[in-house]
């Protein structure tokens, strides 16, 4: 039954809240899978998957509080499509529940990120959990992963959520005081696998307590799924490979790199971590650069904003020529409007070599919307769509949370390829 809650006290305005029944439709851009209404308390964070078996996974955070995480209760929701999009479980279901307890480290839970594994039906999931007051420049803002499986009942399970933000923190300099990963997608290796799994890519954001240069992104790694334990850092402590990054991404690159994609004004910020040898446990960080510093590369109004980024492999349908592709998601308006989707061909190991020409020669390919619009995140479709899943706030609350199917050759300049599964 979906859950209908009246008077909750929205912690930050004190007005009340309600959740409506009903759900916008569907329309020719897209399907809203999570609405938020005024005055009602809203839905935020964006996070979608593909499982082994095609199944689409499509998280949120329902705010109890109104608010972030550190403001009081926040649940984690999903809904299931088992058909490419084309319809979606109608109820929201629970995946993690705040206790809603001040002081209690799982108050609640909050910006999600994802990941389905290739080669099995395991999904692994990273957020926060927080007491009331514990914000993310605040050390007590906690970090924990769980793992999800099909129940054999047509649905899924999850495990009890672990904290792991003790084992994170020691991977990172002693003046870092807090993390939290990029929300969204989380990357998954196409390159590297040791042992049952391939390697997992995460992106972190952290603090020393201050704004600006106090952040700094960083990567951390796993060959075991996220296994406590298993975590080790990208590169060296002393490094840090984006200094000032917002939330950030990261993704693997087609030779087995990594870049990182991290959030700011106007741009994004670039580095890519160049392995040594085939081993792919040593090597350094390049220098990191601001896109719209570089000629041709991306900028945008003053923004700052989560995206996304993500490699896929397209086929040329007249050459049969297969090329990858990179994208990116963001805002392109001063403030949060104008979602857009860039993309740059990676067809020569020279386009991303270093992060200056990794930064050059994008192209627009899709503006989902004029208006009000946010975060942003993609995954691959087993149909060979992207489903892209974004805050629209153009119906006046901020905001729905909703699903888009792209088909590649919809972008601009890409009429004649199409995108490959694998």
């Amino acid at each position: 039954m979906k859950r209908i809650f009246l008077l909750l006290a929205l912690c930050l305005t004190g007005f009340g809240v309600t959740r409506a029944a009903d759900t916008p439709q569907a329309d020719h851009e897209g399907q809203i899978l999570f609405a938020t209404y005024q005055r009602q308390r809203p839905y935020r964070i964006p996070a979608i998957a593909t499982t082994r078996k095609g199944e689409l996974l499509a998280i949120s955070d329902d705010r109890y509080c109104g608010a972030d995480i550190g403001y009081g209760r926040v649940d984690l929701v999903y809904k299931v499509s088992k058909d490419q999009g084309r319809t979606w479980t109608a109820d929201d279901i629970l995946l993690l529940e705040g206790d809603g307890v001040d002081a209690s480290n799982t108050c609640g839970y909050g910006d999600a990120a994802v990941c389905a594994d290739r080669t099995s039906q395991r999904v692994m999931l990273m957020a926060v959990s927080a007491p009331k007051g514990g914000v993310c420049w605040r050390a007590s803002q906690r970090g924990v992963i769980t793992w999800g499986t099909p129940d054999g009942k047509g649905g899924w399970k999850w495990e009890t959520p672990i904290d792991i933000k003790d084992e994170i923190m020691a991977l990172l300099p002693a003046d870092r005081i807090n993390y939290f990963v990029g929300s969204g997608k989380i990357s998954q290796s196409r390159i590297v696998k040791k042992g049952r799994y391939y390697r997992v890519y995460v992106a972190l954001w952290t603090t020393n307590g201050y704004a600006g240069d106090g952040l700094t992104n960083y990567v951390i790694y796993s060959d075991e799924f996220g296994k406590p334990g298993s975590w080790k850092l990208l590169g060296e402590k002393s490094v840090r490979p984006i200094p000032g990054g917002d939330e950030p991404k990261a993704e693997e690159l087609p030779d087995g790199s990594v870049v990182l994609s991290g959030r700011k004004s106007y741009g994004r910020y670039y580095n890519i971590f160049h392995f040594a040898d085939k081993t792919w446990t040593t090597g350094q960080w390049d220098e990191p650069v601001a896109s719209h510093d570089v000629p041709e590369g991306l900028r945008w109004g003053a923004n700052s904003t989560n995206g996304e980024i993500m490699v896929v492999k397209a086929k040329h349908r007249k050459t049969g020529r297969v090329v990858p592709i990179v994208m990116q998601s963001a805002p392109a308006g001063d403030g949060r409007t104008q979602v857009c989707l860039w993309y740059k061909l990676l067809d020569t190991p020279e386009t991303y070599s270093t992060p200056q020409r990794f930064s050059q020669h994008w192209v627009m390919g899709k503006e989902f919307t004029r208006g009000s619009s946010a975060y942003s995140t993609m995954t691959v479709q087993k149909d060979g769509r992207i489903a892209f899943f974004y805050e629209d706030g153009t119906r006046g609350a901020d905001y729905d949370m909703k699903y888009v199917p792209v088909d590649i050759s919809e972008l601009q300049g890409l009429a004649d390829y199409r995108l490959l599964r694998k």
